[in-house]
């Protein structure tokens, strides 16, 4: 299994309902992956201060007209509150 490297979203100012922000993960995969998992093994290689409070997994990750990460979309998307 092949998984493109997490593309967190450290300045994200998504709020839980507790007014904490998190760091939410978004990675790329064409196959199942569990998103404990991936917490469990980026809590191996990072502080745990850095550790994202969400996984999210997409099939493709939003690109830009010049083909990178569209870093910008991510952020719409996901810096909604819950």
């Amino acid at each position: 299994m092949q998984v493109s490297i997490p593309v967190p979203l450290l300045n994200t100012k998504h709020t839980q309902s507790s007014g904490l922000s998190q760091i939410i993960a978004v990675v790329s995969s064409s196959e199942s992956i569990d998103e404990n998992k991936v917490r469990q093994d980026v809590q191996e290689i990072i502080p745990e201060y850095m550790v994202p409070s969400k996984v999210v997994v997409l099939e493709d990750l939003p690109k830009n007209p010049n083909g990178k990460v569209d870093r910008k979309r991510l952020s719409e998307l996901y810096n909604r509150p819950n």
